[in-house]
């Protein structure tokens, strides 16, 4: 929108643009559970066009972004949002964890996205893990996780072989989630890029945190995510962090 037009333009381009600023109000309006943007544009779906397709960014209606998502993707497949009945969405978990725990060698990036695991669904998490040695990426983000999944999952994490990727946002894991994770990588030798934002550590929690990078040696740590944490006083440990550990960004 051009808010510095020139002062001649004529009765009827100020008219057209004035249109052309209601239709974009109206669209923007109109942005409910039936729209979706869909290509950087925006396009209504009915009954009539068949199911709603996928999107290859994030959901982008207030409903969409209520509602619980569940994303898995498999090799070769892009960031694939759907919505789901309860019903579906369990029918999915359940393959999901089947796949990582017989192995599938296509299965090496796992999305759970606001699907409420909390600790009982880590728990069904841990145990397909125990025998999974393919799994690269796993995004937990918006599950509730707390204290007691964020315990399980670093015990499901701390010798897995191949995962080089967690994202752990929006759990509420808070300072004893982050002793959690200090433990995790006190030992772990193959987790690269940790993503712990929006949970609420403090200060405590990310010094146990950047504690145990700088203890770890052997930490392929060089991606982490600490925004959103209610830190207010733990520069110091940042910056001893970022001297002694060069692989840190």
């Amino acid at each position: 929108m051009d808010f510095f037009a020139d002062a001649d333009v004529g009765e009827a381009g100020k008219k057209k643009k004035k249109q052309e600023d209601e239709d974009v109000t109206e669209e923007e309006e109109a942005l409910d559970s039936e729209n979706i943007l869909w290509g950087g544009q925006l396009k209504r779906f009915n009954d009539k066009d068949g199911p709603l397709p996928t999107h290859q960014n994030h959901p982008t209606t207030l409903q969409q972004r209520r509602s619980n998502i569940l994303v898995v993707t498999n090799a070769g497949e892009p960031y694939a949002f759907k919505r789901m009945t309860p019903k579906d969405r369990a029918a999915v978990l359940d393959a999901t964890l089947a796949k990582i725990a017989d192995d599938d060698p296509e299965m090496f990036v796992a999305k759970f996205f606001n699907t409420n695991l909390g600790p009982p669904g880590v728990v069904r998490l841990r145990t397909a893990m125990q025998t999974n040695t393919t799994l690269r990426k796993l995004y937990v983000t918006g599950n509730n996780l707390g204290f007691e999944g964020c315990r399980t999952l670093c015990k499901s994490i701390v010798a897995h072989p191949s995962l080089t990727k967690v994202d752990l946002q929006c759990n509420k894991i808070g300072v004893r989630g982050a002793l959690c994770l200090s433990e995790l990588l006190m030992k772990n030798k193959v987790l690269a890029d940790l993503n712990v934002a929006g949970n609420g550590i403090e200060d405590q929690g990310c010094e146990v945190i950047c504690n145990a990078l700088i203890f770890n040696r052997k930490s392929k740590i060089s991606i982490l995510n600490l925004g959103n944490n209610q830190i207010m006083g733990a520069g110091y440990h940042l910056s001893k962090l970022i001297r002694q550990n060069r692989t840190v960004r």
